[in-house]
């Protein structure tokens, strides 16, 4: 999967383009991302999916606390296993928030990437002031030569299926709904501290942004193997029978009955 830093790096090809943040590549996010793959199979074009880094919300909006489901390691990461071959990673800054919605379809999507199908969900949004919906996309684009197609939501228990749902679950430590969700356990990609011999207790670092569970005691899974983890602000402790690697994904499998305590080890 070719990873694409600016449109200026672009070599026109035709393509079908998914649009979103895909915070989380959850279930809604998927059926996005599947059907551009599967239309662009079926049509021979490249497959591609547009996301922004940093995340929009920290330019118009930067909430006070971390909120980020999946780091941009983390999105290209999923991206990669839903088959995708390539992907736009535009900077989100003042200079494309500017950017009217003509010409972004224009200058980007016709343009640069070559566009000939382009999937986004019913609520998609673009361009200055977030001037640019649905239908002003399909107005561009018959005039560009690109077709549009609109994903319908995605409901589990009646409701649609977002970013903002999962974040208020993990809020709360309901980490198996959050995973009916995302369609896999909520994980996060952590580097190891400390000690790492038998069952000594170790800090595991995250990004400074990245959402973590509530407070609690959490069965988790890394590296093949099942242990517990401690979560508190941006520190993670872990528990786990065998040594770990420096750099682990946690999967978060349920939250352990009792919430029992437990402290790192001295100089761990």
């Amino acid at each position: 999967m070719r990873v694409f830093r600016s449109y200026e790096e672009l070599e026109p090809a035709p393509t079908c383009i998914a649009l979103g943040t895909f915070d989380g590549v959850h279930l809604g996010h998927r059926a996005v991302l599947e059907q551009t793959v599967a239309w662009a199979q079926k049509e021979g074009w490249r497959s591609m999916a547009l996301t922004f880094d940093p995340h929009p919300l920290e330019i118009l909006a930067p909430p006070p606390h971390p909120y980020l489901l999946t780091t941009l390691e983390e999105r290209l990461w999923r991206f990669r296993q839903l088959g995708l071959e390539a992907v736009l990673v535009l900077r989100f800054d003042e200079r494309l928030r500017a950017t009217e919605p003509e010409a972004f379809a224009e200058e980007v999507l016709a343009r640069r990437v070559g566009a000939r199908g382009v999937v986004c969900g019913p609520g998609f949004t673009f361009g200055r002031d977030r001037r640019g919906d649905v239908a002003l996309l399909q107005d561009l684009g018959a005039r560009l030569g690109f077709s549009v197609r609109v994903c319908p939501p995605v409901e589990v228990d009646g409701e649609p299926v977002s970013s903002s749902r999962i974040r208020a679950l993990l809020r709360e430590g309901r980490v198996e709904e959050a995973a009916r969700l995302l369609g896999a356990p909520y994980f996060a990609r952590a580097r190891i501290g400390g000690q790492r011999q038998g069952e000594s207790l170790v800090r595991c670092e995250v990004p400074p942004r990245k959402l973590l569970p509530a407070p609690g005691t959490y069965v988790v899974r890394a590296d093949g193997q099942e242990g517990l983890a401690r979560t508190a602000s941006q520190e993670v402790v872990v528990k786990f029978p065998e040594p770990l690697p420096e750099t682990v994904t946690l999967q978060f499998l349920r939250p352990l009955p009792g919430d029992p305590p437990f402290a790192p080890q001295k100089g761990a």
